[in-house]
């Protein structure tokens, strides 16, 4: 940023004139007029010193939108940079997502299968529960009768 303020090679020109008008007597108002003590004016010499003001100015702006332009471009060029990371990431973590997603999905698919085959041991069991229950009813009544 330092590079955008350039020391002006323009002159300036300064004016004699009192700084404190508190210093002046106010009793004799002819001391506040006074005799201009510049030069007379030359209209060419104006007119010169007027446009070499101009392009000061110019190059003066022309500078600080050239340097700004740069510091944008600089900006705008990190952006560029920082938004392709972030676009190869997002591809990263939508890889990552899919195949979460698919062995979410394998697991799931294992899980109801397990229940599944859970299920119908459970029921089974109860069969081969029952199925005993009711022979050993049939025993216990068959030692009963053979006792008589």
């Amino acid at each position: 940023m330092s590079n955008l303020r350039k020391k002006q090679t323009c002159k300036v020109h300064h004016v004699a004139s009192e700084g404190d008008i508190t210093k002046l007597d106010p009793e004799n108002p002819l001391l506040y007029l006074s005799r201009r003590q510049k030069r007379p004016r030359n209209e060419t010499q104006d007119k010169s010193e007027e446009v070499l003001g101009d392009q000061c100015l110019k190059e003066e702006l022309l500078d600080l939108l050239t340097n700004w332009k740069k510091d944008q471009d600089v900006a705008l060029s990190k952006l560029s940079l920082d938004i392709t990371e972030l676009k190869k990431q997002k591809s990263v973590i939508q890889a990552s997502n899919t195949q979460l997603e698919q062995s979410l999905q394998f697991i799931l698919q294992q899980y109801e299968d397990m229940k599944d085959k859970f299920l119908i041991l459970e029921r089974d069991r109860k069969e081969k529960l029952n199925y005993i229950t009711t022979l050993e009813s049939k025993l216990e009544e068959m030692q009963k009768r053979s006792r008589f």
